[in-house]
């Protein structure tokens, strides 16, 4: 009989899903672009791996469009993905985050909610926006189970934040754990939904790997301060950087009035590539693109003479390279490729055709 029970357990655990190794996210600060890179990195490593992710939350919110687009990965995900608030808070949109997670823990000091919208700094009091917010949250929460009430309170009210025991009583969170080693043995052999199968998780005493965040994701978190002021900066950021471009635009025009021939039709195509970059939001090298529009900025100082208007190209180029490295969300590599080989191309047909000698009219 005893024989039985323990391959019945063994069977069991094998037919679950079984992790050895934990992706750890830490999810510190302002939520952007940079977290849900971070992220994706993780999932995609658990997904080859076999894994788990966990995300250690301790946010007061942040961008809105990067934490929808977190939700929706952690949905879709077909390994594990548990949420466990560490810090003080994890408000705003870092709640968005942990209510999609498969399960969710706490710290016993720990709280949760505020989750109306802001628009820059002012609260979104707009019944349409309410609503979708609230319906973005509602169907999160159900998908997993969770009491649909609490994103009715939350949404609505800013000051609407509950500690780890009230929010496990109201079946928001499953866990609360002291510390994430503690909520992760304590999740053990908890039933979840992997790609619409419901499946057991069990942790065989997995490692812990840390997903660090890459040049990209430092660059891009390190403009994102918590402070109100600085967010409405970032905010308007883009709109700026625009205005920036629609002067290079105008000095690309009075450039055309003074050139002929090809040398301004690739003048002009350069910039209208420019722009089209900055508008499709394309991803990294956002590098590249950076040093390569201040070497031609330099060029036009000190060889203005050779370069006959490259500046037009780089300075509507440089304001793209930032908008994408603090805002872009990702888009096709490809498109990227041919827009640098067609920058280039047009910016090599402007220089040499600047530096060709015309003939010498003989005066009378």
């Amino acid at each position: 009989m005893r024989f039985l029970l323990l391959f019945a357990a063994l069977a069991a655990a094998v037919a679950g899903y079984n992790v050895s190794t934990v992706y750890v996210v830490d999810v510190r600060g302002v939520v952007g672009p940079h977290t849900y890179w971070q992220v994706a990195k993780a999932v995609e490593a658990a997904e080859r791996g076999g894994g788990a992710v966990l995300l250690l939350l301790s946010t007061p919110g942040g961008l809105a469009a990067p934490a929808k687009r977190i939700m929706g990965l952690v949905l879709h995900s077909k390994v594990p993905v548990l949420g466990y608030v560490y810090g003080e808070e994890a408000a705003s949109a870092g709640t968005y985050i942990l209510m999609a997670t498969h399960i969710a823990g706490m710290a016993p000091h720990s709280k949760i909610g505020a989750c109306q919208p802001v628009l820059l700094v002012f609260l979104v009091e707009d019944p349409g926006v309410i609503a979708q917010h609230l319906s973005i949250l509602a169907e999160a929460m159900s998908r997993r189970g969770r009491n649909v009430e609490f994103a009715e309170r939350c949404v609505r009210s800013k000051e609407y934040l509950i500690g780890a025991e009230e929010a496990q009583k109201m079946g928001v969170v499953e866990v609360v754990a002291g510390n994430f080693v503690e909520f992760v043995k304590r999740a053990n052999g908890t039933a979840v939904s992997l790609d619409g199968v419901e499946d057991k998780v069990f942790f065989h005493s997995p490692k812990y790997v840390l997903v660090a965040p890459g040049p990209v994701e430092l660059f891009q978190s390190w403009h994102l301060p918590e402070s109100p002021a600085a967010l409405l900066y970032f905010s308007t950021l883009p709109l700026l950087l625009h205005v920036a471009l629609f002067l290079a635009a105008m000095y690309a025009v009075l450039l055309y009035a003074k050139m002929r021939g090809w040398a301004a039709v690739a003048n002009l195509s350069a910039f209208v590539l420019a722009l089209y970059v900055s508008l499709a939001t394309l991803p990294p090298p956002w590098l590249l693109a950076s040093v390569a529009g201040a070497v031609a900025i330099l060029a036009d100082l000190f060889i203005s003479r050779h370069t006959r208007g490259f500046v037009a190209f780089a300075a509507a180029f440089v304001p793209q390279t930032a908008v994408s490295a603090f805002y872009q969300e990702g888009a096709a590599a490809v498109a990227w490729a041919i827009a640098l080989i067609i920058s280039a191309s047009a910016a090599g047909a402007v220089i040499y055709i600047s530096r060709r000698k015309r003939p010498q009219v003989p005066s009378w």
